[in-house]
Protein backbone atom coordinates (compact mmCIF):
# COMPACT_ATOMS: atom_id res chain seq x y z
CA UNK A 1 0.00 0.00 0.00
CA UNK A 2 1.43 3.40 -0.70
CA UNK A 3 -0.17 5.76 2.66
CA UNK A 4 -0.39 9.52 2.10
CA UNK A 5 -0.01 11.47 5.66
CA UNK A 6 -1.51 14.88 5.74
CA UNK A 7 1.07 17.20 7.80
CA UNK A 8 -0.76 20.45 9.63
CA UNK A 9 -3.25 19.32 12.58
CA UNK A 10 -2.63 15.55 11.53
CA UNK A 11 1.30 14.35 11.85
CA UNK A 12 1.56 17.78 14.26
CA UNK A 13 -0.93 16.56 16.40
CA UNK A 14 1.25 13.87 17.40
CA UNK A 15 4.59 13.58 15.82
CA UNK A 16 5.50 10.72 17.92
CA UNK A 17 2.35 8.29 16.86
CA UNK A 18 3.17 8.98 13.52
CA UNK A 19 7.06 8.77 13.58
CA UNK A 20 6.15 5.43 14.79
CA UNK A 21 3.19 4.63 12.35
CA UNK A 22 5.93 5.11 9.48
CA UNK A 23 8.26 3.11 10.78
CA UNK A 24 5.12 0.30 11.47
CA UNK A 25 4.13 0.38 7.59
CA UNK A 26 8.02 0.52 6.53
CA UNK A 27 7.85 -2.58 8.13
CA UNK A 28 4.75 -4.45 6.64
CA UNK A 29 6.57 -3.39 3.14
CA UNK A 30 4.18 -0.15 2.45
CA UNK A 31 5.49 3.38 1.13
CA UNK A 32 4.61 6.31 3.34
CA UNK A 33 4.56 9.81 1.91
CA UNK A 34 3.59 13.16 3.23
CA UNK A 35 1.07 14.72 1.02
CA UNK A 36 0.22 18.88 1.91
CA UNK A 37 -1.80 21.73 1.06
CA UNK A 38 1.85 23.34 1.97
CA UNK A 39 3.35 25.33 -0.92
CA UNK A 40 6.86 23.82 -1.24
CA UNK A 41 9.32 27.73 -1.38
CA UNK A 42 6.46 29.50 0.36
CA UNK A 43 5.34 27.29 2.97
CA UNK A 44 8.03 24.37 3.40
CA UNK A 45 8.07 21.97 6.44
CA UNK A 46 11.06 22.93 8.70
CA UNK A 47 11.55 19.17 9.66
CA UNK A 48 10.96 17.73 5.88
CA UNK A 49 14.75 16.65 5.87
CA UNK A 50 13.83 14.53 9.25
CA UNK A 51 11.29 12.85 7.59
CA UNK A 52 12.77 11.97 4.24
CA UNK A 53 16.41 10.51 5.61
CA UNK A 54 15.40 9.35 8.95
CA UNK A 55 11.79 7.95 7.64
CA UNK A 56 12.33 7.63 3.61
CA UNK A 57 8.98 9.64 3.56
CA UNK A 58 9.21 11.91 0.68
CA UNK A 59 6.77 14.85 1.11
CA UNK A 60 4.66 16.05 -2.18
CA UNK A 61 3.66 19.80 -1.76
CA UNK A 62 0.22 20.75 -3.38
CA UNK A 63 0.22 24.64 -2.50
CA UNK A 64 -3.84 24.20 -2.48
CA UNK A 65 -4.40 22.04 -5.12
CA UNK A 66 -6.64 18.56 -5.07
CA UNK A 67 -3.73 16.22 -2.99
CA UNK A 68 -4.90 12.67 -5.09
CA UNK A 69 -4.39 15.11 -8.79
CA UNK A 70 -1.26 16.66 -7.68
CA UNK A 71 0.30 13.28 -6.02
CA UNK A 72 -1.26 11.03 -9.94
CA UNK A 73 0.15 13.81 -11.85
CA UNK A 74 3.49 13.11 -10.18
CA UNK A 75 2.84 9.05 -10.97
CA UNK A 76 2.24 8.48 -6.72
CA UNK A 77 -1.02 6.59 -6.44
CA UNK A 78 -2.06 6.80 -2.89
CA UNK A 79 -4.27 3.70 -1.73
CA UNK A 80 -4.69 5.83 1.57
CA UNK A 81 -5.10 9.14 2.96
CA UNK A 82 -5.03 10.00 6.07
CA UNK A 83 -5.76 13.76 6.67
CA UNK A 84 -7.72 15.86 9.29
CA UNK A 85 -9.16 17.58 6.13
CA UNK A 86 -10.03 15.09 3.80
CA UNK A 87 -12.48 16.88 1.06
CA UNK A 88 -8.86 18.51 0.60
CA UNK A 89 -7.95 15.20 -1.18
CA UNK A 90 -10.20 15.66 -3.74
CA UNK A 91 -11.60 19.14 -3.81
CA UNK A 92 -7.93 21.15 -3.18
CA UNK A 93 -7.70 23.85 -0.34
CA UNK A 94 -10.68 25.82 1.13
CA UNK A 95 -8.80 28.64 2.48
CA UNK A 96 -9.23 32.03 0.42
CA UNK A 97 -6.44 34.02 -0.61
CA UNK A 98 -6.51 35.96 2.66
CA UNK A 99 -6.74 33.49 4.87
CA UNK A 100 -3.36 31.76 3.64
CA UNK A 101 -1.59 35.06 3.86
CA UNK A 102 -3.02 35.37 7.69
CA UNK A 103 -2.39 31.71 8.34
CA UNK A 104 1.57 32.15 6.92
CA UNK A 105 1.69 35.18 9.21
CA UNK A 106 0.75 33.28 12.00
CA UNK A 107 3.18 30.26 11.27
CA UNK A 108 5.68 33.14 10.55
CA UNK A 109 5.49 34.40 14.40
CA UNK A 110 4.84 30.87 15.96
CA UNK A 111 8.13 29.49 14.15
CA UNK A 112 9.59 32.55 15.08
CA UNK A 113 11.05 33.34 11.52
Amino acid sequence: MKIAIDYDNTITADKDFFKDLILLARKYGHKTVIVTMRHAELDPILDAEEFFYNYETPIIYCDGQPKRKVCEEQGVFIDVFMDDMPEGVGNGSSYTPDQLAAWREEQKTLLKI
